[in-house]
């Protein structure tokens, strides 16, 4: 009976600091947790705004602004909606943010092979809406200049009057717009 009694003996093994460690784990976790969504955000959101032509201003519902590199370009994206939903995106040099201020000749484009590896001093511009009668337009930046200044660590871009074209009909139209990045 000896034999069994050590089997017996080596087969309870106490687990409680076993217990007590994965409780301290999951405690760690979660104050872990706690700790990251408590944590400020330090940057404001980025702001739209823009109108094509006489239609209505649009007011971004969303905004972001990112450098992907030389070949994505430094873009900036909004979407909101005015009579109804709209979308502006522009493309500048990428590999250095924040864009440098300046000011900026439109690139003419009429799809987007044209504004990818936006080349320096210029950038490239889209803007959607949807319209009632006509659908979903896409314009496409054709000439025209975009300012940007330094705001704080940030940057402001502004314009007036660059032209468009929309890509289906040929239809042309202006664009204006203000936007903050952060």
């Amino acid at each position: 009976m000896e034999v069994a009694d050590d089997v017996a003996a080596d087969a309870f093994v106490d687990r409680s600091a076993d217990v007590v460690t994965d409780a301290a784990k999951e405690a760690s976790i979660d104050s872990a947790a706690d700790v990251v969504s408590d944590v400020p955000i330090e940057k404001a959101p980025a702001t739209a705004s823009w109108s094509v032509g006489a239609a209505a201003m649009c007011t971004a519902a969303g905004a972001g602004c990112m450098d992907l590199g030389a070949v994505g370009g430094y873009q900036i994206v909004a979407s909101g909606s005015c009579a109804g939903a709209s979308s502006l995106q522009l493309w500048f040099p990428g590999g250095a943010s924040p864009i440098a201020a300046g000011a900026y000749a439109v690139k003419a484009a009429t799809g987007i092979l044209d504004v990818v590896a936006m080349p320096a001093g210029m950038v490239g511009v889209s803007v959607t809406r949807d319209d009632a009668t006509a659908g979903h337009l896409q314009y496409w930046g054709r000439a025209g200049t975009v300012t940007v200044a330094a705001a704080g660590a940030g940057r402001r871009v502004t314009f007036s009057s660059v032209s468009l074209k929309e890509q289906t009909s040929g239809a042309t139209s202006t664009l204006g717009a203000d936007v903050t990045c952060p």
